[in-house]
C-alpha cells in the first residue's frame, strides 16, 4: 500500500473528508465523505454561539484588568500618603469624608476635577481625582495604522465622536473641567447606547493629570 493523504474541510455545519493515494501520478481517490450537523447558531439572531462566549470572555478580561489596575492605583496612593489604606473601598471612603451626607452641593469626582485648577486639594480629594481618571482612562488605539480604512465600524464611530468632542476642549482647562461645566454634558457624564461623545482620548487625560501635578506644585510654593 502506497502513501495516502487525508484531507479535511471544516465548515460551520459540516466536516468533509477525503483520502487519496499520493504516489499515483494524478492521485487516486480512495474514499470521500461528509459529516453534517446542526450549526451552532443562536435561533433568534443567527449569530454563532461562539460570539456570545467570546463577548463574555472579553468582558471578564476587562473586569479583571480594571480590578488589577485599581488595586495597584490604591496601593500607590496609600504608599505616597494620599490614602490611609489601600482597601477596596478606600476611594469611596475618601469621597464620603470630603462630601458627608447632607453636603450641598455634593462633592463629586467631576467637581474636584474642576476645583483642582482653582485651589490646592486635600489628600483625599487628590486621591479621588486620580482614582477617577485611572478607572475611566479613555481610549487609546492599539492599531499600527491609526484611522485606516479597514478599521472596525464601531472603532471608527468612536474616533469620529471623540474628535467632535475634542473640538470644544480648547475652551476648558482639561477634559474633566469640560464635562463638569459644559451644558452639553449636564445630564450625564458617561456613554450609553453606543454614543461615544463622552469618550476622551487617553492622551488628553494624561495632559490633565500632568496639569494637576504642576498646578498643585505651584500652589504649594
Amino acid at each position: 500500500m502506497g502513501q495516502r493523504i487525508l484531507g479535511i474541510d471544516l465548515g460551520i455545519a459540516s466536516i468533509g473528508w477525503g483520502v487519496i493515494e499520493a504516489e499515483e501520478p494524478d492521485g487516486i481517490i480512495v474514499a470521500v465523505g461528509v459529516r453534517m450537523f446542526d450549526a451552532p447558531l443562536v435561533d433568534k439572531t443567527g449569530e454563532p454561539k461562539s460570539a456570545q462566549r467570546r463577548t463574555a470572555r472579553g468582558q471578564r478580561r476587562v473586569i479583571r484588568r480594571r480590578r488589577q489596575r485599581m488595586n495597584a492605583i490604591r496601593k500607590l496612593l496609600h504608599t505616597n500618603g494620599f490614602l490611609p489604606d489601600a482597601s477596596v473601598g478606600a476611594l469611596h471612603d475618601a469621597l464620603r469624608r470630603v462630601s458627608p451626607k447632607g453636603t450641598h452641593p455634593p462633592v463629586s469626582p467631576w467637581t474636584l476635577r474642576t476645583a483642582v485648577h482653582e485651589r490646592r486639594l486635600s489628600n483625599d480629594e487628590f486621591a479621588i481625582v486620580l482614582g477617577h481618571i485611572a478607572r475611566h482612562r479613555g481610549f487609546r488605539s492599539n492599531s499600527k495604522s491609526e484611522g485606516n480604512a479597514n478599521a472596525a465600524d464601531e472603532t471608527s464611530k468612536m474616533k469620529k465622536a471623540m474628535e467632535a468632542t475634542r473640538e470644544g476642549l480648547a475652551k476648558y482647562r482639561s477634559f474633566g473641567d469640560m464635562l463638569a461645566n459644559d451644558e452639553k454634558f449636564k445630564d450625564r457624564k458617561r456613554n450609553r447606547d453606543k454614543d461615544y461623545s463622552h469618550t476622551p482620548k487617553r492622551a488628553d487625560l494624561e495632559d490633565e493629570v500632568r496639569a494637576f501635578f504642576l498646578r498643585s506644585g505651584d500652589m504649594a510654593m
